[in-house]
């Protein structure tokens, strides 16, 4: 541990080995894997290759992690699906009640935050304005929630219409499935999409633009939230990530052998 100035608090003491997302996601991939991920990404000439990085760095003091594991708890239970109380229903979407708007609100900012924190190459395209991202650190220091539409959060459920009988992928394939911090530049804001745990959450940057804050999944003041179901073929950028994976792996650009009873390089990975 090094002893140098927290992110969070601001103040001088030993740093831990702070993940930008949470450490649980890297965990759960690699009980399935004997412990290894597979890292593929979109650049022509890079092969397909196990790795066992969880894009971590020294940036927070033990309190400070304690803080933010705290949200980290609550936003993964919602992921997850096991918040106590929570009703669902169906109708394309997952609608949960009695959700925790503060405790959620905080951990949605703390990822984007931490990402555009990060000196990690992975998460290098990640970019708050300066008063904004300070903006963020108080409110997760103070525990006092940003407005709804302040970096606001849309949550979707991906989902592949494909049968697995014909390649496609299972949630538990899309579980397993997290991707580094991807932009939308548009002519008046900017948002950056994150995958993790068969979600895709969509970050405004500074604010939500009127013309999204009406659409579904679009996570309010409020206890109850509807999470609504999108095919990831309906995601551009995900498709090209896929597809490139794909093409890798047929070409052999694969730098492990797949074994017989594992589907993290074949079909299911990509």
């Amino acid at each position: 541990m090094d002893k140098i100035t927290c992110a969070l608090c601001c103040k001088s003491g030993e740093l831990q080995r702070s993940h930008i997302l949470p450490d649980a996601l890297f965990r759960s991939i690699k009980r399935e894997h004997s412990g290894k991920l597979v890292r593929f990404d979109d650049l022509k000439n890079t092969p397909v290759e196990h790795s066992i990085e969880s894009w971590w760095q020294y940036l927070l003091c033990g309190g400070c992690e304690a803080i933010i594991s705290g949200y980290e708890k609550y936003g993964l239970e919602i992921l997850r699906r096991t918040p106590k109380g929570a009703v669902y229903g169906g109708g394309g979407g997952i609608t949960l009640t009695t959700i925790n708007y503060a405790t959620l609100k905080l951990f949605v900012t703390s990822l984007l935050w931490r990402g555009a924190i990060s000196d990690l190459d992975v998460f290098a395209k990640v970019v708050l304005p300066v008063q904004l991202a300070e903006e963020a650190r108080r409110s997760l220091f103070s525990g006092k929630p940003l407005s709804a539409l302040k970096l606001g959060c849309k949550i979707v459920r991906l989902f592949d219409p494909t049968p697995e009988s014909h390649g496609g992928f299972t949630d538990r394939d899309l579980k397993q499935l997290i991707i580094s911090p991807i932009p939308r530049i548009r002519s008046r804001y900017v948002s950056y999409i994150f995958v993790i745990e068969g979600y895709l959450l969509e970050f405004f940057v500074p604010f939500i633009p009127h013309s999204e804050s009406d659409q579904q999944g679009i996570l309010k003041k409020s206890v109850v939230l509807y999470i609504p179901d999108k095919s990831i073929f309906e995601i551009e950028e995900l498709v090209e990530i896929m597809v490139s994976g794909y093409r890798k792996a047929e070409l052999g650009m694969v730098t492990f052998r797949k074994r017989p009873d594992d589907d993290s390089a074949g079909k299911k990975a990509f």
